[in-house]
């Protein structure tokens, strides 16, 4: 997959990730904020900038939070922060749960990987 492709022709990247490991406390905020910043430092080498990533930190047993996916909660946030038309954009996913957040926020370009 190229996302350079879709960074070229004047699309955001943008990532949207659940990351319940913190609410488990399998790592920290702190260590996922640092995974996060040498994984954009690794794409940034490939010329392939991410515009942002969004994460959700909860857990469905502790937590009924919006922003879980396959609630559209993260994809909504994107939608007001960067004044996205959800209707143009494409989502990538690779769990059900991604597409159904993507199907529930409007995207129509939905893209199972």
């Amino acid at each position: 997959m190229r996302f350079e492709f879709y960074q070229d022709y004047g699309y955001f990247i943008i990532i949207i990730t659940n990351q319940a490991g913190i609410a488990k406390k399998m790592y920290t905020e702190k260590q996922y904020e640092d995974l996060t910043s040498w994984m954009l430092g690794e794409f940034k080498k490939k010329s392939i900038n991410i515009t942002k990533v969004f994460h959700c930190p909860h857990h469905p047993s502790y937590s009924d939070c919006s922003c879980r996916k396959p609630k559209p909660g993260m994809i909504l946030k994107a939608e007001k922060e960067f004044n996205l038309n959800l209707s143009l954009c494409v989502l990538f996913g690779d769990k059900d749960s991604d597409i159904e957040a993507g199907r529930l926020a409007g995207i129509k370009k939905l893209i199972k990987v």
